[in-house]
């Protein structure tokens, strides 16, 4: 095999490791928002409890953080765009605290930064 063949299956395979951790992380996350012990939410999952548990230990070790929380961490934050079918113009945005800011359709985006900024402090 060639180097530059080599060099591509590697990098196939930490892409592969990667999504494969990528969705675990997903999978640790609905647990720990669902209430159940990991034993009980492997069950109601059809998980094995010891494939979750080697891939709980596999992100523990490798510290992998979801994409999701990378981005936090660079400040910047997920979004959800839904469509709003009751409304014909704005937008309504919910921070991550829960906090709901209705946003007609014109406004001026300075007080919006400033608001959004107040918000998250």
């Amino acid at each position: 095999m060639a180097r530059r063949e080599m060099k591509g299956a590697a990098m196939a395979k930490d892409a592969i490791v990667a999504a494969r951790l990528e969705k675990w992380a997903g999978v640790v996350e609905e647990w720990k928002g669902s209430g159940l012990s990991q034993k009980e939410y492997c069950r109601n999952k059809g998980i094995a409890f010891s494939t979750y548990g080697y891939w709980q230990k596999r992100l523990r070790e490798t510290g992998w953080k979801k994409k999701s929380e990378s981005a936090e961490a660079a400040g910047f934050k997920l979004v959800h765009v839904v469509e709003n079918k009751s409304s014909s113009s704005g937008l309504e945005i919910i921070l991550c605290s829960g906090v709901k800011i209705a946003v007609k359709e014109k406004f001026d985006p300075g007080v919006l930064r400033a608001v959004v900024a107040a918000l998250s402090q």
